[in-house]
């Protein structure tokens, strides 16, 4: 019972993680977007696509 329990811990912490990621990065792309500097927006984006596929892999 106790292994359920902290293997579930780490999964909340990484879930977590994850939506602190996309939280962060939507906001600055946002930031972005509103100043009508589309570039870098995309920038932004790309940046935290790649950041969140290599935290993960890493992590799996």
């Amino acid at each position: 019972m106790s292994g359920v329990s902290l293997v579930d811990t780490v999964a909340v912490l990484i879930i977590n993680l994850f939506s602190a990621l996309a939280t962060g990065g939507s906001i600055i792309a946002g930031q972005h977007l509103c100043a009508k500097d589309e570039d870098n927006a995309s920038q932004e984006a790309q940046q935290l696509i790649i950041l969140t596929f290599t935290l993960s892999i890493v992590i799996t």
